[in-house]
């Protein structure tokens, strides 16, 4: 009998209740821990780095956007202040930090970026399963989780291309938590700082930052800007793809993968014109739903309330402004630089599809990377997980009416099966 799994959508675990309630009372007295004020949080950072020098001010007024937003919401808890404000030093810290390399190492600006494979499928189109393949190449170069979140080196004093130990045991620390306190999270989507990981978070230090659209005010502002926006935010990205291959190179190519790209399309592909692409497709009735459970655990740990029947209209909402958003990209970039696969068939042939990649784009495909594959294949841990089931009725979704709406999508990609 195959085993399933139902999560029972924005519970608060009774640890998570007790530290809010405790800090409702906390909060009273402002702590400077939880001072979401932007200029608080960029003197922070500055503190921390002893670095000044932002060479460029385009993150400030979305990093404003976003801290107002949060410090105004009212459902955002006291632990989510917590959080958020770490988060946000934490971005602010890494953009002083690749300020101070480049400053320290201009010819950082010259590295090559090898030749990069970037998925840009939605959430829960198998985008994990497909980066896990393409990592096990040899010669490929995989961003890794730490990477993603310190591309710069902590301190001057790093040796160029070693690993922070300090940092690690740090992430491996939070990791741990992590997973003792969300261990649901780990059901649906396994991480870990040492494995390869989503690169959207190179672009946090920008503040640019597609996952932060869960935010109504920062959702608001964002889809309100021209395209342009994305243009620095990119221009920020290569440079951290560039000093992460200055650190520890890139032997043939790098693989790299988001779903936010698909929002800005032609702006990555301006920005890094060397990468080839691979979207990935599955019918959206198994996608949102999936995508809702998914985005109501990770904000369970922020919000005082989660009202989980309000999240699929709004992810309706954002899905067609993604659909309209790429549609609009592919009809003016080059279609040689991006291939698509639906899940389907990347599930039922998962080295097929690879290959196909490969063939598609010239990267040299070796016998020693299919055994790598096929190794993975069969002792991955994702065929003993159960399988999760996300009640539609629960975040507010309707099958047919998701059908309805993106029935055009559907057909253009060749997604009409329901799996």
């Amino acid at each position: 009998m195959e085993n399933t799994v139902t999560y029972d959508p924005g519970q608060t675990k009774p640890l998570l209740r007790f530290q809010n309630r405790i800090g409702s009372l906390i909060q009273r007295l402002n702590p400077p821990w939880t001072n979401l004020d932007d200029e608080s949080l960029i003197e922070a950072a500055r503190r921390s780095v002893k670095w000044d020098d932002f060479a460029s001010d385009h993150f400030r007024e979305p990093l404003r956007v976003l801290a107002d937003g949060a410090r105004n919401c009212e459902h955002v808890s006291y632990t989510g202040k917590l959080l958020i404000r770490k988060g946000t030093v934490n971005a602010v810290s890494t953009r002083l930090r690749v300020q101070r390399a480049l400053a320290d190492h201009p010819e950082i600006r010259e590295q090559p970026v090898k030749r990069p494979i970037i998925i840009v499928g939605a959430p829960r189109t198998g985008t994990t399963l497909l980066n896990n393949l393409l990592s096990l190449d040899p010669v490929s170069r995989p961003l890794l989780g730490w990477e993603a979140l310190r591309p710069a080196p902590i301190t001057r004093r790093q040796k160029r291309g070693t690993t922070p130990r300090g940092l690690l045991m740090r992430l491996r620390f939070n990791e741990w938590v992590g997973k003792r306190a969300m261990p649901e999270l780990m059901q649906m989507h396994p991480f870990a700082y040492d494995r390869p990981d989503e690169c959207h978070w190179l672009l946090w230090p920008s503040f640019v930052f597609l996952p932060a659209i869960v935010m109504p005010a920062f959702r608001n502002w964002l889809m309100a800007q021209p395209e342009s926006v994305y243009e620095p935010a990119y221009a920020d990205y290569r440079l951290a793809l560039q000093l992460l291959e200055w650190q520890r190179p890139a032997e043939g190519h790098w693989v790299l993968k988001s779903p936010v790209h698909l929002w800005a399309l032609d702006a990555i592909m301006n920005a890094v014109p060397e990468a080839s692409f691979v979207q990935t497709h599955r019918n959206l009735t198994k996608v949102l739903p999936s995508f809702c459970s998914l985005a109501a655990t990770l904000l369970v740990p922020l919000v005082e309330k989660l009202e989980p029947r309000g999240m699929g209209p709004v992810a309706m909402e954002i899905t067609a402004d993604v659909i309209a958003r790429f549609t609009r990209a592919r009809e003016i970039v080059n279609p040689k630089r991006i291939m698509d696969i639906c899940y389907p068939d990347l599930v039922a042939n998962p080295i097929a599809a690879v290959r196909t990649i490969y063939d598609r784009f010239g990267y040299e495909y070796t016998p020693e990377f299919e055994i790598r594959m096929t190794s993975y294949l069969r002792d991955s841990t994702q065929s003993k997980r159960p399988r999760h089931e996300y009640p539609f009725e629960g975040y507010g979704l309707d099958e047919d009416a998701i059908s309805e709406a993106f029935a055009s999508y559907h057909q253009a990609y060749g997604v009409e099966q329901k799996i």
